[in-house]
């Protein structure tokens, strides 16, 4: 709630609570209004909308690792115990590059520059991104932040391989649009050794 002192004549100041740093030490957010006191009381009101909004509940100030030690316990229950330990795996990966971020004044910005750090194979970096994006998604979806920081995340590049069935005989199938020569010459040959083992022989009186 925002506290309202007067400062002289139609001056006020308003402060409000918006938590603590990495610190401990409180944080408020102080403005000087000039008015009347029942217009500075809206003036507060607004201020505490508009920072409730940008910021989240004041009793969210926390550390994203903080956080990501209370999403792995809540969910605990919830997913497969495989998954838990893969999910557990990829937030000791993150917590030094972004655990010691604030959690409720995050931006996509800050979350960039803190993976950037992160290093390892690239289908390895796209799953702890991975379970980042849903764990801070599961903080919007519980109301904790009133946004998803990570919609704003470009995840590393990983190659793709085209993986082909193969058909009878060995021949993946689809393969003639990538070894269109060889397929030809493998059916032309295989067309010609079946009409070989099919046609009988000479015979001599």
């Amino acid at each position: 709630m925002a506290q309202i002192r007067r400062r002289g004549p139609n001056r006020y100041l308003i402060s409000l609570y918006i938590g603590r740093d990495a610190e401990g030490k409180r944080k408020y957010h102080n403005e000087y209004f000039h008015g009347i006191k029942t217009e500075a009381q809206q003036r507060a009101a607004e201020l505490h909308l508009a920072l409730k909004r940008k910021r989240g509940p004041a009793a969210l100030a926390m550390t994203v690792a903080d956080y990501l030690k209370n999403w792995l316990e809540r969910i605990k229950e919830t997913v497969e115990e495989r998954t838990h330990e893969t999910y557990t795996w990829h937030v000791k990966r993150l917590v030094p590059v972004v655990g010691q971020l604030q959690f409720y004044n995050l931006t996509a910005y800050e979350l960039q520059e803190g993976l950037a750090k992160l290093q390892g194979k690239p289908k390895t970096i796209k799953g702890i991104y991975g379970t980042l994006k849903t764990a801070l998604r599961q903080a919007a979806a519980w109301g904790l932040i009133n946004s998803d920081p990570t919609a704003g995340l470009r995840s590393p590049r990983v190659s793709g391989v085209l993986k082909l069935r193969k058909r009878p005989g060995g021949v993946p199938l689809g393969s003639s649009y990538l070894f269109n020569g060889i397929l030809r010459k493998y059916t032309v040959h295989e067309c010609v050794v079946n009409r070989f083992r099919e046609e009988p022989g000479p015979t001599f009186d």
